[in-house]
């Protein structure tokens, strides 16, 4: 068994203190610290899903914000201070969990992609301008989808989207049809086993 010794000019009582305090330091502040750190981070990553764009065609950088609590969703538009104005709030038909943008007509205006997951469907709501949205064009998807994401999967210049689907653990497929509408091409299954 190895006998820990004092350091030459350090006096035991010292060294003790020294340990107390290192030990006092990380169980009452940094730990706690970190751990509220973490449960914030935590709660803004459940409460609300976000993602940027230039909604308005003003050039400047939007949020678009999921409010999984709400049937809404909010944009702050970009002021070219830098600075954000007020939200201003959309209703849904029901709570979204994702949310995207991209333009999804071709118009060079960028359009939102909401998942209801409770309802098991896409929302595109299109973008008029001015801050204006049409109705959300809705699309049936798996089970519980969680995510959307697009992109010109068959290289015709258009997007298309795919979803993931946690429940029934599959994958669906829209292709665009070069209106703003979509066709679904497959749905995808990945089971899972436990062998």
């Amino acid at each position: 068994m190895q006998v820990l010794s004092i350091p030459e000019g350090h006096s035991q009582k010292e060294t003790i203190l020294s340990t107390k305090c290192r030990f006092l330091l990380w169980s009452c502040v940094v730990i706690p610290i970190s751990i509220m750190i973490s449960i914030v981070a935590v709660v803004i990553f459940i409460r609300y899903q976000s993602s940027f764009s230039s909604n308005n065609e003003d050039s400047l950088l939007d949020i678009v914000v999921a409010n999984i609590n709400d049937a809404t969703i909010s944009i702050y538009y970009g002021s070219e201070n830098g600075e954000f104005q007020s939200q201003k709030l959309y209703s849904t038909t029901c709570s979204v969990y994702y949310v995207t943008v991209r333009d999804m007509n071709n118009d060079n205006k960028p359009d939102i992609t909401l998942t209801y997951t409770l309802l098991n469907q896409i929302a595109i709501l299109i973008n008029n301008g001015n801050q204006n949205f049409n109705s959300p064009i809705t699309y049936p998807v798996g089970n519980d989808v969680t995510a959307v994401s697009i992109a010109n999967f068959n290289n015709d210049s258009y997007p298309d989207f795919v979803t993931t689907d946690y429940s029934d653990n599959t994958i669906s497929f829209y292709i665009d049809l070069k209106n703003g509408l979509f066709k679904n091409k497959k749905k995808l299954c990945k089971c899972w086993t436990m062998e």
